[in-house]
């Protein structure tokens, strides 16, 4: 079974690896109520601010200038934020739930202004049997692509999120795999830095015998899985991680996955820059329900890695009617430490997507109807609850950039239900 990530409100594309950026908020929870003034932001995928996002706490709305920012007077905590995106393709309406913080940064699906994009293209020498080769561009603190390819020249689609000129480098790493795909040996490894690329633009660089001049060694890293009684046998895969930033969830996949119980990867060892290598784990119920979790990998090491329980749906009943904003949303939550999103997405050409971030198992739909974005009349959805940890707060959620915070290592996935508006 493949399991389909959510990834949540957020970039999927783990195989890309688009990260975030750190926000470095005040994440400080005031002891009971505190009221002062609310200075936030708005950001995309890689911690640009973004222009003209609705903002609303209580009745007071903002919107976003150039800078991102928002700015809210006399608020006591715990408050609600609002963020509406009521136009476009992906019309979306956010709630974020019992928010103590007083310097939110948020991201949202739908914000990501359209990249910038450059074709590079990578000169390798020839591959022997069974060879294949992962070609990566990355600006150190974030991948912006990869690919393997097992017959030169390498075609590498590099994307970043401001029309400025970015600046890299491009690591080559050979490997010899077995009939299955998966790594056997490490065979060359090179890099190449300073290379610049603006958007729309294309470039050719060429790697000579002599720049893979790295002969890496190669290590076995072996582990085991757990899966919830009745799922799938866990598909676990390697990653390795060349960037600063987010957690071992944005490595580059090295080879094929293992599929049960146990696995076993070869690992290399004396690359030139530094590297984290991660395990990715992922299950699911023949009922819909999927579960992924990440590790950091460590050779020698136990590297036993136990899936969470997905949250379970209560109320509404499946294919319920007549559900507005004052029906009753209610969900066991699962195993692990985490945040829940609510999501509901409504069926039609352009669907619109409502989130509740909330800590709560028991919550109801927020009204955007006078931001522009109602729910509609007679309007079919469907809804999940995703649970994502080990975050314990909304404020985790809302100051620490989602997956460059450290503390992220599972997301859970309810079976998806559906409902009609009256």
């Amino acid at each position: 079974m493949k399991v389909t990530k959510f990834l949540v409100l957020f970039v999927i594309a783990v195989s890309t690896a688009f990260l975030y950026n750190g926000c470095g908020s005040d994440t400080t929870t005031p002891v009971g109520p505190t009221t002062g003034t609310v200075n936030g932001k708005v950001v995309d995928a890689q911690g640009n601010p973004v222009q003209g996002v609705l903002v609303a706490i209580g009745n007071a709305s903002f919107t976003t200038g150039a800078d991102g920012n928002f700015t809210f007077n006399s608020i006591t905590t715990p408050y609600n934020i609002k963020l509406v995106v009521s136009t476009g393709a992906t019309p979306s309406g956010f709630m974020y739930q019992g928010i103590t913080t007083f310097t939110p940064q948020i991201f949202a699906q739908g914000l990501t202004p359209t990249p910038s994009t450059a074709v590079l293209t990578v000169n390798i020498p020839s591959l022997g049997a069974n060879q294949r080769a992962a070609v990566i561009f990355t600006d150190n603190a974030l991948v912006h692509s990869s690919t393997t390819v097992s017959t030169s020249p390498a075609t590498v689609n590099v994307t970043w999120q401001n029309s400025a000129p970015i600046t890299g480098k491009v690591i080559v790493l050979y490997y010899t795999g077995d009939i299955t795909g998966a790594v056997v040996t490490y065979d060359k490894y090179g890099e190449k830095s300073n290379i610049s690329l603006n958007n729309n633009g294309t470039s050719t660089i060429t790697f000579a015998a002599g720049d893979l001049n790295v002969t890496p060694s190669t290590s076995t890293l072996s582990g085991t899985t757990t899966v919830p009684t009745g799922y799938t046998p866990a598909q676990t895969r390697l990653l390795i991680k060349f960037t600063t930033q987010g957690t071992p969830l944005i490595g580059i996949a090295l080879g094929t996955g293992a599929v049960g119980p146990t696995f076993s990867f070869k690992v290399p060892g004396g690359l030139t820059s530094a590297f984290t290598i991660g395990l990715e784990a992922t299950s699911g119920a023949a009922t819909g329900e999927q579960t992924v979790k990440v590790a950091t990998g460590t050779v020698g090491g136990s590297n036993a890695i136990t899936l969470e329980t997905p949250p379970t749906l209560s109320t509404p009943v499946n294919a319920a009617t007549g559900v507005d904003t004052t029906t009753n949303f209610t969900f066991a939550g699962g195993t692990g430490t985490g945040v829940y999103m609510l999501q509901a997405t409504s069926t039609g050409a352009t669907p619109k997507h409502f989130y509740v971030l909330t800590t709560s198992t028991s919550l109801t739909l927020p009204s955007f109807s006078s931001f522009g974005l109602p729910m509609g009349s007679s309007t079919a959805y469907t809804w999940v609850v995703v649970k994502i940890g080990s975050m314990s707060t909304v404020n985790d959620f809302v100051s620490s950039g989602f997956l460059n915070n450290a503390s992220f290592n599972f997301e859970t996935i309810s079976q998806s239900r559906t409902f009609t508006t009256p």
